[in-house]
């Protein structure tokens, strides 16, 4: 694999700009690269996406395509929506490296003001950080529930206790251990690792994640109660983002120093839950969402694992570790834009660009 990729990489095209519009630099034997971007570029400048604000391409920790769209610059900060709970993932990586929290540690340790709720509902006994990181908790949340004021998010946005008020939610009756989507359980990893970092998990991030990837320029929205919302308040660039894509790619490591170490990637890659009804995942594990795709290359059938970060708005960090490729997509699209899908498109073709490979069907 790696020596395909050193072939590749003879080959693909790269960019560099002139009135924003990319220019290539080299191309593929064939041109096969540069049409392909030629065209992706049109379609984003013609809102085939809807709002598309920045694509980033990277292979091998190289720059392979870099566009803002619709007046954004580069090193410009938004919210990263529900990108934000991978990245809460990666800081509860850093504490399991530093032994602050294990997988196996039930929550209700954590939360000894929240006992008599505990006597009610014993269920919590049985919840661990493993279950909050793979959204296997078993309370009942209904997070695409409309009207808005109805949705567990909205309210416990809008809660003067947002613990409190994940902790008063009724239990389901069955299949405890299911996935369901649920930012409160993000919320509860947050509010664990503001009470293991003293109240400073602002300055946590900052010093053990942040800072060690050149991060300077971001920001993180509260709670009314000054907790930091974990689940989606982060405001990143399109070139940050694309540094956690890396870390998450090489395992942990950055410019050869281990920010996180090996074994939460480990344990992320052989504990995955099955999800159903996602366009662009098989799979999720540590609020990391991961699709299993197969290909067919000649009269053979090639599978290939790509993890994701994915929020609201097309927010995205792609990771596709066998291609060494990182794909990051900030957008500014609603529920109401009718669209083509950008990760889908994308996703299948530079599968196709980079390996050679016909799609032959959607996940395993």
């Amino acid at each position: 694999m790696k020596s395909r990729i050193v072939l590749l990489l003879l080959l693909i095209p790269h960019f560099i700009f002139h009135n924003n519009k990319p220019i290539s630099s080299r191309v593929f034997q064939d041109n096969s690269g540069e049409v392909y971007f030629a065209q992706l570029d049109q379609e984003i400048t013609q809102h085939d996406f809807g709002n598309i604000n920045r694509l980033i391409i990277l292979q091998d920790d190289k720059t392979i395509f870099d566009k803002a769209h619709n007046g954004h610059q580069k090193n410009e900060i938004q919210c990263i929506q529900s990108v934000s709970k991978s990245i809460t993932s990666l800081i509860v990586g850093i504490a399991l490296k530093k032994n602050m929290i294990r997988f196996e540690d039930n929550i209700t340790n954590f939360f000894p003001e929240y006992k008599n709720i505990f006597l009610s509902a014993p269920q919590w006994n049985d919840v661990t950080v493993d279950d909050l990181l793979n959204m296997t908790a078993g309370y009942e949340w209904y997070e695409d529930r409309r009207p808005e004021k109805e949705n567990p998010v909205y309210q416990m946005n809008n809660s003067e206790n947002p613990v409190k008020y994940i902790f008063e939610r009724p239990f389901f009756q069955a299949n405890k251990k299911q996935f369901n989507y649920c930012s409160g359980c993000v919320v509860l990893l947050s509010t664990i690792l503001s009470k293991i970092t003293n109240n400073n998990l602002r300055e946590f991030a900052e010093v053990n994640l942040f800072t060690p990837l050149e991060i300077d320029n971001y920001h993180w929205v509260n709670f009314r109660n000054g907790l930091i919302n974990g689940a989606g308040g982060l405001y990143l660039s399109a070139e940050d983002m694309a540094k956690t894509g890396l870390l998450f790619l090489n395992n942990g490591r950055w410019r050869n120093k281990e920010i996180i170490d090996s074994s939460y990637f480990n344990h992320l890659k052989n504990n995955l839950v099955e999800v159903s009804g996602y366009a662009d995942a098989t799979h999720y594990t540590q609020l990391w969402w991961v699709n299993k795709r197969v290909f067919r290359v000649g009269e053979k059938t090639e599978s290939e694992t790509i993890y994701s970060a994915n929020g609201y708005g097309d927010q995205h960090i792609i990771m596709i570790p066998n291609r060494e490729l990182v794909i990051v997509i900030t957008g500014s699209n609603n529920g109401s834009v009718e669209k083509k899908y950008l990760y889908t498109r994308i996703v299948d073709e530079i599968l196709k660009l980079f390996g050679n490979t016909q799609l032959m069907g959607d996940s395993l």
